[in-house]
C-alpha cells in the first residue's frame, strides 16, 4: 500500500542547533487520499525557553506546553499509534 505522510512542526525559535519541537502533528493518507491516522501532541522543550516571535506566530507559549510529553515520549506515541506496515 502507497502512503504519504504530511507531517508538521513548531519549533522555539529558527535556531536549528539549539532550539526544540513544542508541537508536533502528522496526517497518513492512503492512496487514494483518505486519511488513515491523524496525531497531534504538544512538546515539553525542556529548559529551552520560546522565542517571543516564535510564540507571537504559534500562539504556543510555556503556559500552553505545561503538562506536554518529552520529545521522546511523544515520539514513542506517534510510533506506537502506526501501522507497523506503515514504517
Amino acid at each position: 500500500m502507497f502512503v504519504t505522510v504530511v507531517y508538521d512542526l513548531e519549533t522555539t525559535g529558527l535556531n536549528t542547533l539549539d532550539d526544540r519541537v513544542i508541537q508536533f502533528g502528522a496526517i497518513v493518507l492512503n492512496e487514494e487520499n483518505t486519511e488513515l491516522l491523524r496525531f497531534s501532541s504538544y512538546v515539553d522543550p525542556g529548559e529551552r525557553q520560546i522565542h517571543p516571535s516564535a510564540s507571537e506566530v504559534t500562539g504556543i507559549s510555556h503556559k500552553t506546553l505545561t503538562g506536554a510529553p518529552s520529545f521522546t515520549v511523544m515520539w514513542n506515541s506517534l510510533l506506537a499509534n502506526l501501522d507497523s506496515s506503515l514504517l
